[in-house]
């Protein structure tokens, strides 16, 4: 009678979030009925078990989960360390503040730095910064991209399943600055589809600290 795939996003999955991934995705299978059917995915494709009533199967693909960024790791050990956000704010925004913050936190790297991901000397920091962010914002686009192309095939798979359809999204979050169409397309498809696509933050209830 229904149909339920449940698609992790362990591209951007950090191994913190595992924790809250699997318990949140044990009471969602606590609520399956006899009759339903339910699939996992993920958007690197390293995990993947078809529709079934087996929970045992559920629960073995579950503990398979783990994170699997494609790009982005190599940015996170340079200094500063700059996410796909602050990024974004910097390359695409001009956010002035984002930019003082970061050049000011490459300024205090020292020269111990690693930079092998960019051919900018570390004796200018704004120039770093740049280089750097652009790196980030590549990186960060293209993990984006496979997340929302992984989601279009699962809607696809999905769709041609009888009776009641949704889709159970579990990610951490992500932006796609520049992805505007494939998202509107994603979401025409899915109504078209009369699939249902619901949401869980895989980090839990959380607070950001300024």
């Amino acid at each position: 009678e229904r149909f339920v795939a449940y698609l992790f996003d362990d591209v951007h999955l950090e191994f913190g979030d595992l924790a809250h991934v699997r318990e949140a995705a044990e009471r969602h299978f606590a609520t399956l009925k006899a009759t339903d059917r339910a699939a996992i995915f993920t958007t690197s494709g390293q995990t993947a078990l078809d529709f079934t009533d087996d929970r045992a199967k559920l629960h073995e693909a579950l503990l398979r989960l783990k994170p699997s960024p494609i790009n982005s790791r190599s940015f996170q050990d340079m200094c500063p360390e700059i996410s796909y956000y602050q990024a974004d704010l910097i390359v695409n925004k001009r956010d002035n503040e984002a930019t003082q913050v970061a050049i000011l936190e490459a300024s205090e790297c020292g020269p111990n730095a690693p930079s092998a991901h960019t051919s900018v000397p570390l004796g200018d920091p704004a120039a770093f910064v740049s280089s750097l962010s652009a790196g980030v914002l590549s990186a960060g686009e293209h993990e984006s991209r496979v997340s929302l192309l992984t989601l279009k095939e699962v809607v696809h798979v999905v769709s041609r399943m009888p009776g009641q359809r949704s889709i159970v999204v579990v990610s951490p979050g992500f932006i796609t600055p520049d992805l505007n169409y494939e998202l509107t397309d994603l979401i025409d498809r899915a109504l078209r589809s009369q699939v249902v696509i619901n949401s869980l933050d895989a980090r839990g209830l959380y607070v950001i600290l300024p």
